[in-house]
């Protein structure tokens, strides 16, 4: 969200083969300021469509998702007088996914955010200056499902209105110091459900809606200690209410680097913080089923620390960047589903939770190549997350209270990017993609159930203990070209990329469905079959960027 161009009118832009941008800035009136605004649109969807239809009727093959995304972005900066400036800031996202199987079985996810916010700065002198903000926002998901004859939505959402004022004060060289204050009322939309039947013999909704007011007060300081040594720490006093039920919390933290040479530095950092609004996963599902969720009731804040170390080498006369650093976390009021919770259109939702703790702990180890005709960087990450749920409620905890992997546990992830400049027009580029799969629940088989004599018979999973399963390993190839042109005006900018998206075509999983196996000739299921979806195969694209 840059200034836009306070002098005169800018557009820049992209066409391509997937997807399409384009800016568009320039001077307010009299040059009190200036404007900007920009947007994109994906559309994979138009060519894996395509590639469906290529295929349709075959036994073995799966379909590939629709998917795009498209978002907005607006800014006008505003001057005010000599010492004050007013921002003002929108955004519009949606991402939109759908899937469709041959056996009748249609799903359909959107999510999305939208903000908007007007920031006051001013200064009131050469070392205090304040902003102050007032920002409304939403972030909602909607899940959509067909079987046959029966359809239902799903949604969650949730949105703040918040208020913040934030003071930098430069005492001195030495120190820096930050502090200020916010409040925000949330409301959380945690579920809401419409059900029914094409015949009509169905037709039901429900919605289930709480609020929230979180405050925070904190102040900061950077103190120069030596020319060696570099400090940062404050402390965060915070609290949050909804309802009859009220938190406070005392968050503090800091952090310190101390440069052993010209080239070699150290550093660590120690944090502790508490969360009152919970993002509840439901640890053993891969399909989107995530609610935000207020401190009330039994669900208390979770609270967390985490330390860390590492240390930093300039190599090869500044031309080479190498660090490493290890970091643990533990965490206390985990929060989870319990086995067979009913997780939408729950007037009593809590009582669907269970409470845990979980750590975390990792290496991380970077290494960039900052200078030259050919530049670039890799990183690593080995990592364990887990998770422990005891018996509790009446129940034998999650896996009788064992340890185990949430699903967004992963143990390595690598990226690695390359860039060679060929020459003054032509530069290349590449970019590889590995992480360990995502720890999920599949069922081992299913029995047959029939509850009511002559009724049709249900096939009911069976499952095991959570998350004993994990989906392939995700990795990916870029390739690309970037080529100059003549730009289309004088002192503008311009270029043809030709890319190329997961280059040997790998087929990443996005989730795992059972679809039904039926015998022809009576039409009757005689087995289930996982199937895999992925979202993008090897596409190749070419892009026409501009600015003038």
């Amino acid at each position: 969200m840059r200034p836009g161009e306070p002098e005169k009118l800018g557009v820049s832009g992209g066409l391509g083969l997937i997807s399409s941008r384009l800016t568009l800035e320039g001077p307010l009136p009299n040059k009190k300021g200036s404007w900007l605004l920009s947007g994109r649109r994906t559309y994979f969807d138009v060519f894996t469509r395509q590639i469906n239809k290529l295929n349709e009727g075959q036994d073995d093959y799966n379909p590939i998702p629709d998917y795009y995304f498209y978002d907005l972005n607006a800014k006008v900066n505003y001057q005010l007088g000599a010492k004050d400036n007013l921002f003002i800031t929108g955004y519009l996202g949606r991402d939109v996914f759908g899937f469709g199987s041959q056996n009748g079985f249609d799903f359909n996810f959107n999510w999305g955010n939208t903000v908007g916010s007007a920031r006051w700065n001013h200064v009131f002198n050469r070392r205090l200056y304040v902003n102050t903000t007032a920002a409304i926002t939403r972030y909602e998901y909607n899940i959509s499902n067909a079987l046959d004859q029966f359809s239902f939505n799903l949604a969650s959402d949730i949105r703040d209105l918040s208020l913040r004022t934030d003071f930098d004060y430069a005492l001195n060289d030495r120190h820096a110091v930050k502090f200020g204050a916010t409040l925000t009322d949330h409301r959380f939309g945690t579920g809401r459900l419409r059900a029914g039947a094409e015949d009509g013999s169905l037709n039901l909704g429900s919605n289930i809606n709480y609020r929230g007011q979180e405050a925070g007060l904190y102040a900061s300081d950077n103190f120069r200690a030596s020319d060696k040594l570099q400090l940062d720490y404050g402390v965060r006093l915070s609290g949050f209410q909804s309802g009859s039920d009220r938190y406070v919390g005392v968050e503090p933290r800091a952090s310190g680097r101390y440069s052993l040479t010209s080239r070699t530095s150290l550093k660590a950092s120690y944090a502790l913080m508490y969360q009152y609004v919970h993002l509840v996963s439901n640890s053993g599902a891969s399909l989107p089923t995530d609610i935000w969720y207020p401190s009330r009731g039994s669900v208390k804040p979770q609270r967390s620390q985490q330390v860390a170390t590492g240390v930093s080498f300039l190599l090869g006369n500044g031309r080479y960047l190498l660090t490493n650093e290890v970091y643990y976390k533990w965490a206390q009021r985990q929060i989870d589903f319990k086995d067979g919770a009913q997780l939408f259109v729950n007037p009593d939702l809590d009582s669907e939770f269970l409470f845990g703790r979980g750590w975390a702990y990792g290496n991380e180890i970077y290494v960039e190549k900052k200078t030259g005709r050919t530049t670039g960087w890799i990183g690593y990450t080995l990592s364990w997350t887990k998770r422990q749920f005891p018996a509790q409620r009446g129940t034998a905890g999650i896996n009788n209270g064992n340890p185990f992997y949430p699903n967004y546990d992963r143990r390595h992830n690598l990226t690695v990017v390359g860039l060679h400049r060929l020459n003054h027009r032509i530069q290349l580029t590449g970019s590889l993609v590995y992480t360990s799969g995502q720890a999920t629940t599949l069922p081992l088989g299913r029995f047959v159930l029939q509850d009511v004599y002559g009724s049709d018979a249900s096939a009911v999973p069976i499952y095991p203990q959570r998350n004993t399963y994990r989906l392939a390993p995700y990795h990916r190839l870029d390739l690309g070209l970037v080529y100059k042109v003549k730009p289309l005006r004088e002192g503008g900018e311009s270029d043809f990329t030709f890319s190329v998206y997961n280059a040997y075509n790998r087929r990443n999983p996005y989730f795992v469905y059972f679809d039904q196996v039926k015998d022809k000739s009576t039409n009757t299921v005689t087995s289930y079959r996982a199937r895999q979806v992925s979202l993008f195969p090897v596409i190749p694209s070419v892009t026409y960027n501009f600015k003038f």
